[in-house]
């Protein structure tokens, strides 16, 4: 999967935890995961997760973030 540094907080993610394929460039504007000194850590738009959607990612972003 490509890996970028995200427009909204400047730390590196990818393409599978943010909106990298839904920008028209595919530069992320916003992350659910983000990566510093290479441990995954909550991204910038990890907050305005919708965890009310049943479709809600936020358990595998968690997962991500726990290392599982």
């Amino acid at each position: 999967m490509p890996s970028g540094i995200c427009k909204g907080c400047n730390r590196i993610t990818n393409s599978t935890t943010s909106n990298w394929w839904f920008t028209k460039d595919n530069i992320p504007t916003e992350c659910y995961v983000a990566w510093v000194d290479n441990k995954p850590v909550k991204g910038c738009a990890y907050n305005k997760i919708n965890t009310k959607d049943k479709y809600s990612m936020i358990s595998f972003y968690d997962n991500i973030i726990e290392g599982k």
